[in-house]
Order: C-alpha cells, then structure tokens, then sequence
C-alpha cells in the first residue's frame, strides 16, 4: 500500500496544472496523508477516525472535478481502499468498480473488489474478477497468486496449484509462488513435493523466515518435531518477532512433550503481539486436532469476541472461526450450539468446504442423518478429497439404512488418512 501511495503522489505532483485541479490534488494528497496516519496508528479508534477522514477528502478531491481519469481512478481506488479497512463493503465494491470503469485494462482494480467481494462472501463474483485480472494481466506474479488462493480458500487444489505453478514461471526466483504451492501440497499430503518447494524457497532466499517457517511446518505435520524446531530455531535467528514461529515451534515442543518449553514460546508470542489473535487460533487449532474440545472452544469464542460486530460480514476469517468453534461444539457433544455456528458460517459463505464439513458433523450428533448426508455432499462437491466428510457421510448413510454405500465411503475416506477413524471416533462419530 505504501508503495502505491507513493505512485500515487507522483501523480498528484504531475498532473496538477490547472487551479482547479490543483485544489483536487490537494484534498487527494491530504486523503493520502492521513490514510498513511491511519495505517501506522495502533489505537483502534484513532485509525477509525483517520481512514474516515480520508473518506471524506478523497469524496470532496472527487466531486470537485478537474481530475484526469488516470488521477481520478486513483482517487475511488484509494476511497475504496479506506471503505475496506472500515468494513464498507458495498461501498468499497462501488469505489472499485468506478476504477475498473476508467482504467478496465488494470488488473490491481480486479484484485481489488474480489477482495472486497470475498470479504463479502460473495466467491463466485470474487472469481470472476480474479479470472479477468487474469485475462487483463495473465503474465502478472500477484494476478496468478491471488486466483490461486482464491482456488485454493475453496479447496480446488489442483486449481490453486496450477496457479501458484504458473506463478513460478513467471518469476522462477521469487519464492511466493513456491511457498504458497507448497503449502497447497501439504493440504493435498503430498509431503515430498510440499518439502522440495520448501526447500528451493530457502535456496533463493537463505535470508527468508517464513521459507524456513514453512518447511517446518511440513516437517511438523508428518511429525519430525525435532527437525521442525531446528527450522524454526533457524526462522526466528532471522525475525526473533516472528510470532507464527513462536506459536508453531511451540507446538512442536509440546509434541516432543516439553511443555514448559511451549508455554515459554506462548507467552513470548503473546507478549509481542498482545492481540495474539493468531497464537489462540493456532492453540485452538491444535486442541481440536488432538481432542481437547473444550479448550478449543474458548480460545476460538476469545478470537471471536474481539472481532467488531460488522466484521462478520466482512472477514473470511470468521468463516473458518465459526466453523471451526462449531466442530469443536459438536465433538463435545454441545451439537445445537454447534449448529447455530455453523449456520452463520454457511450463511457468510455457502461454498465453504470447512463450514459444510462441520455442520455435517453437527447434523450427525444431533440425529439428523439426511441433513447431514446433504451437507457433506455439498463440502465434497467443493473438495473431492476430504477426509473427514468422506467418512461422515459414510456413517451418516450407515446409520440410514444404507450400509453398502456407507462403507464405500468410509474406505474411501480411510485411504485418503488413515487415521481419520480415530478422528472422527474422538469426535463422537462412529458405524
């Protein structure tokens, strides 16, 4: 962002040649100023106060006219930027869309609203602008990676790999092309190609944290704790505020048992970043993964609790959270309150694999084998290897009267993880 203000200022600097458009340029470059006070400031409310002024002036820069169409696309795009940041959704959408109006061969203003419209949790729209960002710009590193997450958010890996492939073509020496295909393999548990993108990520850049953060995590999630921490070790030797290393490394430290070693990593991670929104979603994480479900719960409700009430609507983040806290409802045997989690996940984006896995699992607790068979349909449509919906609805047909059907399912579901029985059993779902 602070790169684009900087262009942005150039602009201003070359293009204000009449009185007119010089008094615009002047608002644009105050929206500018205090949109960049805005970005640093910590205080919530401060930030508030600034990105509503910079609303403010890019709205009076607009309607005063004089502007060029290249000065006054800047202009809704910086105005759309600062809705954004206040969960302005639609108006943010508005603002982008004037952009792509005046500058339709940009493929950053495509980006741009399916951002917001992601936000939204409209994904469908939000594919289509990142397939026209792609049409507009097809040999652009940021166009290729950002279809691939949108693939990969949906759980269409081998869509996201082709993307975050090609991205790597593009720029065979950028490592954000390797890192994120890595991380789509070990989704995919194809942990051999997971760990040579990983590797070669360190190999273009040795100087990297999150390259070594992300070859730890391959390690980690086969479970060579001791080769994790010697990654992570070596990740926060570059950044020691590298909080994502200090929360995984210290899940690895609590694989291997140490756990006061884990708690020290914890606290660390908290006392750098006090939000530490990120250290309680991964703890979280790691509790349902292993069976402490009521942990889980109140440490996704304490990341939930601090999220402002309109972003719900506009942070796909919460998506997952709701999703997940109605998992770990539902494996503590709470599968109603499960349910109205994973309703309102649903509700903020109908497409998600995760959010329809989980109510699956919500509707099986509470008896509802029908509605539960229809919700994993659903999740598998979105992603045809998941494990857990596999075997969900394998029980869920069993328990319908359906048993040839159910257990093609659960084999099914057994060769993609074979321990997903033993999962799904700690969940309270069994033949």
């Amino acid at each position: 962002m602070k790169r684009w203000f900087a262009a942005f200022a150039l602009i201003l600097g070359t293009t204000a040649v009449t009185t007119g458009l010089a008094s615009s340029a002047s608002d644009l470059a105050a929206c500018v100023r205090a949109s960049n006070q805005g970005a640093t400031t910590k205080i919530a409310a401060e930030q508030e106060r600034d990105f509503d002024q910079g609303i403010e002036l890019c709205t009076r820069a607009i309607n005063a006219g004089g502007l060029n169409p290249a000065s006054r696309a800047a202009a809704y795009r910086l105005r759309g930027t600062l809705n954004l940041r206040r969960h302005n959704l639609e108006k943010a959408i508005a603002d982008f869309t004037e952009v792509i109006a005046l500058r339709p061969g940009i493929a950053a203003a495509y980006l741009d609203r399916a951002f917001a419209y992601t936000a939204r949790g409209d994904i469908d729209r939000a594919l289509a602008d990142h397939n026209a960002a792609v049409r507009v710009e097809p040999n652009n590193l940021n166009v290729r990676l950002g279809r691939g997450y949108a693939h990969f958010r949906q759980g269409r890996l081998e869509q996201a790999i082709a993307d975050f492939s090609a991205a790597i073509r593009l720029q065979s020496k950028a490592i954000d092309g390797y890192l994120a295909r890595s991380y789509a393999y070990s989704v995919g548990r194809d942990f051999e190609k997971a760990l040579a993108d990983a590797e070669e990520a360190i190999k273009i850049n040795s100087k990297s944290a999150i390259a070594f953060v992300r070859r730890a995590q391959v390690y980690q999630t086969q479970g060579d704790f001791d080769s994790a921490i010697l990654d992570y070790n070596r990740a926060l030797a570059i950044d020691q505020k590298s909080a994502e290393a200090l929360v995984n490394r210290g899940i690895a430290h609590e694989g291997k048992g140490r756990i006061n070693d884990a708690v020290k990593d914890f606290d660390e991670a908290l006392r750098l970043d006090p939000g530490a929104g990120l250290v309680f979603i991964v703890r979280a994480n790691h509790n349902l993964e292993r069976g402490e479900f009521e942990s889980a719960v109140e440490d996704y409700s304490r990341v939930i609790s601090v999220f402002p009430a309109n972003a719900f609507n506009a942070n796909p983040t919460t998506v997952a959270l709701f999703a997940s806290r109605c998992r770990a409802l539902a494996s503590s045997g709470k599968a109603e309150q499960a349910l109205a989690d994973c309703d309102r996940a649903v509700q903020l984006n109908p497409g998600s694999a995760t959010a329809l896995d989980s109510r699956g699992l919500a509707n099986i607790r509470l008896g509802n084998y029908q509605a539960a068979i229809a919700d994993y349909d659903a999740a598998l449509r979105a992603s045809p290897n998941m494990s857990g919906a596999l075997y969900g609805r394998g029980v869920a047909k069993i328990k319908s009267g359906d048993p040839t059907a159910g257990n093609t399912d659960i084999a099914e579901a057994v060769n993609f993880d074979a321990k997903i029985a033993e999962k799904m059993t700690r969940a309270g779902v069994a033949p």
